[in-house]
């Protein structure tokens, strides 16, 4: 079973340490056990109910009263919650939850009531990767396992394919194409998924290649693809090293509108690779996105 440290349940339950310390000394509430060096650390079963308490309180629950609830009554208060707020952070903590639990039921019918409630970008962009965000930490400090990542990233990766299968192919353009593919290395595709689906619901032809597409392969497509655009995320430095992969990149710079984003981009100088257009957090993607596909259309009208 996995522990968290006190830092961690404050990032995941937005409940400041300070107030996690004065209610286990008040109320008795999560008494945390202790290392042999005196630091609090909480277990699975502490950090589903700080995630119910935090849920409750943020809609009006007294502390006193969580604490005097038995876990029945908490967990009739948590449902009745659910059915009466949308909000994006109860949407949220019960992703959270169905995470911790495994609970593939839950999981998916938090995505599918959220995809329903507010589409698939509001979703994406106030909840998933909120959601995503605030796991992180666990991520690095290993209190989310290959388990718990795959089951997550798997569930999510099927939604956005569902939600893309149900949009009409747009047809192909030359001056309008765009080859989306994940280098060498890197796996994680739920944002290249997602910008394949904010670029088709705009009317854009896409070419999706999908995580770990070798350069040589990439560049075999150009051959029978009239793309405009090629674009990759980097969160995970692509073999054999980000400047020899940009280098390579770089090359097609002449002939297509080479994009970039991702988190690693963050640490490379643009006026190294001037025929590459970087792009900074997933706001500046958007709007890209949005201003070529305003653009487009607007050419295609007149």
């Amino acid at each position: 079973m996995a522990v968290y440290s006190i830092k961690e349940v404050e990032q995941l339950t937005r409940i400041k340490a300070h107030t996690l310390r004065v209610w286990e000394r008040r109320y008795n509430v999560c008494a945390s056990q202790r290392t042999d060096t005196n630091i609090r650390i909480y277990d699975e079963k502490d950090l589903r109910y700080l995630l119910q308490t935090s849920l409750l309180i943020s809609h009006g629950h007294k502390i006193s009263h969580i604490a005097k609830m038995s876990d029945a009554e908490r967990f009739e208060h948590v449902q009745n919650t659910y059915k009466e707020v949308v909000g994006s952070e109860t949407y949220i903590q019960r992703l959270l939850l169905g995470m911790i639990a495994l609970d593939e039921h839950d999981f998916d019918e938090v995505i599918q009531e959220c995809f329903a409630q507010r589409g698939v970008e509001s979703s994406m962009q106030d909840v998933i990767f909120p959601f995503l965000e605030r796991i992180g930490l666990l991520w690095i400090t290993g209190n989310v396992n290959p388990a718990n990542e795959h089951f997550i990233s798997n569930l999510i990766r099927q939604k956005l394919i569902a939600a893309l299968d149900d949009l009409p192919i747009p047809p192909m353009r030359p001056e309008n194409n765009y080859i989306l593919f994940l280098p060498e290395g890197e796996l994680h595709e739920i944002t290249l998924l997602y910008l394949n689906y904010m670029l088709r619901v705009r009317g854009n032809h896409t070419l999706y290649l999908g995580q770990n597409t070798p350069h040589a392969d990439v560049e075999i497509t150009l051959k029978y693809y009239p793309a405009k655009y090629i674009f990759t995320i980097l969160t995970a430095p692509p073999m054999p090293d980000t400047e020899t992969f940009l280098a390579d990149l770089e090359k097609w710079g002449d002939s297509h509108i080479m994009t970039v984003a991702g988190r690693v981009v963050q640490e490379v100088n643009p006026d190294n690779f001037p025929k590459i257009k970087f792009l900074y957090g997933a706001a500046s993607v958007a709007i890209w996105i949005e201003e070529n596909s305003e653009r487009y259309n607007a050419s295609v009208a007149s």
